[in-house]
């Protein structure tokens, strides 16, 4: 299967639809409030690679290749050109568009969703590409540019570290409907820091999540109670400035004045995170990190990924 609506996809759908496609899917058939979307499955990766030749055609390239960063650089510039010259056409291409059609949305976000082949549980750390506010008409180049990332400097160096050849690891790619957030940021089913085990902490800054994760937003942070849902404390993050959508891209304002020592999300808003990370926490049996946005004139929140709860 070439194309997969994210509705269909399960868990154990790792080696076709990665690991990011795998867990959102997994996420929505458990009654989480997913955006919609679907999968171009690592299949069509593959299917892509081999009948444009591209694949001898990197196989040739890395076997030249003497694993020194500099040369990474250059080698990934190389292999990204020569994967981009290559279009998407066909009845893949058909598939695409009949799926995103059915979306009903200007805009979606392009994630890559990676899996390594021999071992479906090993995390791939290599930077592959994620593109956001993407249009229909933009939609098959930024799914063949998470394609071409796998082949980044950094991706390439983290293949040669783990022993991995190019065929070791593959990408599908996850398209979903494109929440325009006016509030966005993560959960903690447990507090990160260690301090209270019983405590979930939710943070929340104005703005798309790229805000928070560029370091630019002193969030928000509410501090719920595990077992009562009930907020037993809060501090408000000033911010200063936001990351908001603009057309096809995105860029940094000012917040306005008025909204810059406020809060940021009401008491209902962040019990109702509460409760739907609770539900992810009891589902995986382990504390998780959650992404979530709540979108310009939406009433409730959307979960964005899920993943096992790290410290800070």
């Amino acid at each position: 299967m070439d194309v997969i609506p994210l509705v269909n996809v399960r868990g154990d759908d790792i080696l076709l639809c990665g690991g990011k496609g795998a867990q959102i899917g997994e996420l929505i058939s458990i009654g989480l409030p997913v955006p919609p979307g679907f999968v171009v499955t690592t299949e069509a990766y593959k299917d892509f690679m081999e009948d444009s030749g591209l694949d001898e055609d990197i196989a040739e390239i890395l076997s030249q290749v003497n694993k020194t960063f500099n040369e990474y650089h250059e080698v990934a510039a190389n292999i990204q050109s020569l994967t981009q010259k290559v279009g998407i056409d066909g009845s893949l291409s058909r598939s695409i568009m009949r799926e995103f059609g059915k979306l009903d949305s200007d805009y979606v976000a392009v994630r890559s969703s990676t899996v390594v082949t021999d071992d479906h549980l090993v995390y791939y750390e290599g930077r592959v590409a994620t593109s956001l506010n993407v249009l229909r008409e933009n939609l098959l180049e930024n799914i063949e540019f998470c394609w071409a990332s796998l082949y980044s400097a950094r991706s390439l160096e983290y293949m040669y570290q783990n022993d991995y050849t190019h065929r070791d690891v593959l990408v599908a790619v996850v398209v979903q409907r494109m929440v325009n957030a006016a509030v966005s940021g993560v959960v903690y089913t447990e507090d990160p820091e260690g301090k209270e085990r019983n405590v979930i902490v939710v943070e929340a800054g104005w703005g798309l999540g790229e805000a928070m994760i560029s370091g630019i937003v002193s969030p928000d942070r509410y501090f719920v109670e595990k077992e009562t849902l009930k907020i037993k404390d809060f501090s408000i993050g000033v911010q200063l400035k936001e990351v908001m959508r603009e057309n096809n891209h995105h860029r940094i304002v000012d917040v306005p004045k008025s909204k810059q020592k406020t809060r940021k999300l009401t008491d209902e808003q962040v019990l109702e995170l509460a409760r739907l990370c609770v539900q992810v926490e009891d589902y995986y049996k382990s504390p998780q990190r959650l992404e979530w946005a709540l979108g310009i004139e939406e009433e409730h929140v959307n979960i964005l990924q899920t993943k096992a709860n790290v410290a800070y």
